[in-house]
């Protein structure tokens, strides 16, 4: 009866947290396509903006909430447009 429990709590956290993932990857697709700035108007000052190794721009912004590190980078193109983008531990 106790591992019928536990598991049923485990498959409820990972539900909850594939919905936050899924959430959070359609929030940061609106940025696609759209002028760097507008990251920065919702985000803040960036953590990183450089350049990676195949040349393209790479802003990175970082904060943490209750010890969890959240990490948002976008990739920019030269006309400062948004093609991509990646997010670690921001649920």
């Amino acid at each position: 009866m106790v591992i019928f429990f536990l598991f049923n709590a485990c498959s409820a956290v990972q539900t909850k947290v594939d919905q936050k993932t899924k959430e959070e990857q359609n929030r940061l697709s609106g940025y696609i396509g759209k002028n760097v700035e507008e990251t920065f108007i919702d985000f803040g000052t960036p953590f990183f903006d450089e350049l990676d190794e195949k040349g393209f721009r790479k802003v990175t912004f970082k904060h943490s909430k209750l010890g969890v590190k959240c990490i948002r980078s976008f990739t920019v193109d030269k006309s400062n447009m948004v093609t991509g983008f990646k997010s670690s531990g921001c649920f």
